[in-house]
């Protein structure tokens, strides 16, 4: 993991912040900002986050396979924004930042603030861009936002990555790209895929009504069986309390989108985490024992706590 230059403490405490992960880049936000929009256009990861009022963040970053020539990039972005400080009312550089940082507050004539900055990593192979927005709120308030970013931004590169998002919080080996998402209110479901396998992570809010006549693992098979995301295999709670996947009668040779990936086999893991009263859900579809060893610790262990 890359750290950052280390600044002075966040302005924010733990508790008026909370931790976002995504794809390799952590950070700290404000604790009423939450991911609104995320999208992806080749290796640039873009996500927005608002709080109850308006969008209040856009980042994008990106990795590059060469080193980066930060003078360029400087004078590139000074060019770029010089439309931005025509309309702007003042233009302060901004001087609370790393070295390897850049940024600019803007004011408007009709007091819209608005934060842009850009930053190369120390390996000038990781590059990020962001806008902080401040249409309601002060001066103050939105320096503090971009100190608390720029102190807590990581990026992972190698080995397992968190992800946290809302109250969903895992790790998971580098190597799994994220395919889809659902984020809906009670349930988050991501989708994520490696060579053709494909791994499904579900987090259900409301625990103790979900599970209140049923184990985990019977509520997980009712959910799977009745689900529309795999049709190959019908699942069932096995003696020692593990859930299992037998082929379907309908699919006698799999499911055409088995068949397609190649990937017929399953391990399906499911949790109740009665602090946060949750079930946390994960079905891996893989092709070989060997496929498992990408996960860390035990085999078989699809999203060990991080």
């Amino acid at each position: 993991m890359i750290r950052f230059p280390a600044l002075k403490p966040p302005p924010h405490n733990p508790a008026e912040s909370h931790e976002f992960a995504w794809d390799g880049v952590s950070f700290r936000v404000p604790r009423d900002w939450n991911l609104s929009s995320y999208n992806y256009q080749g290796p640039v990861v873009n996500i927005t986050m608002e709080d109850d009022v308006a969008v209040r963040l856009e980042l994008e970053w990106m990795r590059f396979d060469r080193t980066l020539d930060l003078e360029r990039i400087r004078e590139r972005y000074v060019r770029a924004s010089e439309k931005l400080q025509a309309k702007a009312v003042t233009t302060v550089r901004l001087t609370e930042v790393p070295n390897d940082w850049m940024a600019y507050l803007y004011t408007m004539a009709d007091k819209r603030r608005l934060i842009v900055a850009f930053h190369v990593g120390g390996t000038g192979r990781f590059f990020c861009f962001l806008r902080l927005h401040g249409e309601e709120v002060g001066e103050k308030s939105l320096r503090n936002a971009l100190q608390l970013l720029v102190s807590t931004l990581r990026t992972h590169v190698d080995g397992v990555i968190p992800w946290q998002v809302y109250d969903v919080a895992f790790v998971l080996p580098r190597e799994f790209r994220l395919e889809s998402t659902s984020f809906q209110a009670g349930r988050k479901q991501m989708i994520y895929g490696w060579r053709l396998r494909r791994l499904y992570l579900w987090y259900f809010s409301l625990a103790d009504v979900l599970l209140k006549d049923k184990r985990p693992e019977e509520w997980a098979v009712e959910f799977l069986n009745k689900g529309k995301e795999m049709h190959g295999p019908v699942f069932s709670v096995a003696p020692d309390g593990s859930i299992l996947a037998k082929r379907a009668t309908a699919y006698p040779f799999g499911h055409f989108e088995e068949i397609g990936r190649w990937t017929f086999r399953y391990r399906i893991i499911c949790r109740h985490d009665p602090v946060r009263n949750q079930v946390v859900l994960a079905v891996f579809n893989y092709r070989q024992d060997s496929d498992l060893a990408l996960f860390p610790g035990r085999q078989g262990e699809i999203f060990p706590s991080g």
